[in-house]
């Protein structure tokens, strides 16, 4: 288990509400030039830094906390 997970977890146990922050280096290539990405978008991250996001999101709403994804300025 990762720290994101035990973060997650703990906040379940105390009953608060995580909002783990996330990137939208998750997916891969140009987002969609009129809408830019949705949340219900497949990830495929194509690096490193996006797979380890993609992991710790997958912990946190596997514990039904709450991610928000910001776009890379």
């Amino acid at each position: 288990m990762g720290l994101t997970a035990s973060l997650a977890r703990l906040a379940n146990t105390h009953a608060f509400q995580l909002i783990f922050i996330s990137t939208d280096y998750v997916f891969a290539g140009e987002p969609p030039a009129a809408s830019g990405y949705e949340p219900a978008d497949l990830v495929g991250p194509t690096n490193a830094y996006g797979e380890g996001k993609v992991a710790a999101e997958a912990e946190v709403i596997k514990e039904g906390q709450s991610v928000l994804r910001v776009p890379v300025l």
